[in-house]
């Protein structure tokens, strides 16, 4: 009998969306239902990290690292310390330490340093000849002695970054990377997107992955098309992945759509479902496993009566029905409208 193909770290990203505290909740039990084991909350603002955390943040991080280990999943802090303009002085990098340390002492198992986003036109810069070039130079500079400086001060509790180069097929701006790499400890992780410049793709598998010489972070941009309308919040299932990235990478953290939680719940559990137990996963399945389950459980918290959901002939269930009619075409208009209702439904009242 052959081991079960696993990820070592497998869970969501929660990098600021649009999401209310009951959300994030219900996300990290999500996690830990399904058998995964790691919530990165990442909610501070880009280029905050030097600044003191708010009261709103510490009480939010506290409450969700408490439900965390409650569910038996990871919690780790994200922070985005933006560009050299605040992470170069030695004070900056200093407070940007000292926040890390508060997460440390207050439940975080790790953290996860984000300087992605930092240039809008990052490839443009990246080219030696533009006039923003040295901006990059600087910032690989001030990004190197942070990340040297962060795994001390903590003690080897940073356990992933991500640069301001989306890792494609190998890691190319080395006037960037070439001061980070030459500190980054062996144990530490990259962030790795895909095999090209994009941020989104269709399929992906371990033949895709390169060899970086540290283990790899997949990052998946799969339901994040953060320039689609909310009506195009994807509802579909999670697909396009294949097992054998359970061979090269350290663990796969999903990044959900900047739109509201109730479009993209069934989307998410699907990927958990993925994450969970890859090379025993379909799609098909598993979307209409978690439809039901929505039902399930707006039944069981707005109606009191779970049987309803379980004879699928309950009071009020047009939107269920509905979804169910469509499970054929996940993308179609027909099912996306059902499902999202049918979340509406549920948070409606849960939120209320």
């Amino acid at each position: 009998m052959t081991d079960k193909k696993t990820f070592k770290l497998k869970g969501i990203v929660d990098k600021g969306r649009k999401f209310e505290l009951e959300h994030r909740k219900d996300l990290v039990k999500r996690i830990g239902e399904s058998r995964n084991n790691l919530y990165v909350w990442s909610r501070l603002s880009w280029g905050t990290a030097n600044s003191p955390i708010s009261e709103e943040h510490k009480k939010e991080f506290k409450i969700l690292e408490q439900l965390a280990k409650d569910q038996g999943v990871k919690i780790w802090a994200g922070m985005h310390p933006g560009d050299s303009r605040y992470c170069s002085h030695p004070k900056d990098r200093w407070r940007i330490i000292n926040n890390a340390k508060y997460f440390l002492a207050n439940g975080a198992d790790a953290i996860y340093l984000f300087m992605d986003d930092t240039h809008p036109g990052f490839w443009e810069a990246a080219n030696p000849t533009s006039s923003k070039h040295n901006a990059i130079i600087k910032d690989g500079k001030a990004h190197a002695e942070l990340i040297r400086q962060m795994y001390e001060g903590t003690e080897g509790k940073l356990r992933a970054i991500c640069g301001e180069e989306y890792v494609g097929p190998r890691i190319s701006v080395m006037d960037y990377w070439e001061p980070i790499l030459d500190v980054l400890p062996k144990d530490v992780a990259i962030t790795w997107v895909g095999p090209r410049r994009s941020m989104w793709y269709r399929t992906l598998t371990a033949e895709d992955i390169p060899d970086l010489g540290w283990p790899v972070m997949l990052f998946d941009n799969y339901f994040a098309s953060d320039s689609k309308k909310p009506e195009r919040a994807p509802v579909y299932p999670y697909k396009g992945r294949d097992s054998s990235l359970t061979d090269k990478v350290e663990g796969i953290i999903i990044n959900p759509n900047r739109f509201n939680y109730e479009s993209q719940f069934c989307g998410l559990n699907t990927a958990l479902d993925f994450l969970q137990d890859p090379d025993n996963y379909v799609p098909a399945e598993s979307i209409k496993d978690t439809v039901t389950k929505l039902f399930v459980l707006y039944c069981n918290e707005n109606m009191g009566n779970s049987s309803m959901a379980e004879t699928k002939s309950p009071i009020d269930s047009e939107a269920y029905i509905d979804a169910m009619k469509h499970i054929g075409n996940p993308k179609g208009k027909g099912f996306r409208n059902a499902v999202i209702k049918l979340g509406e439904l549920y948070w409606k009242e849960k939120l209320s």
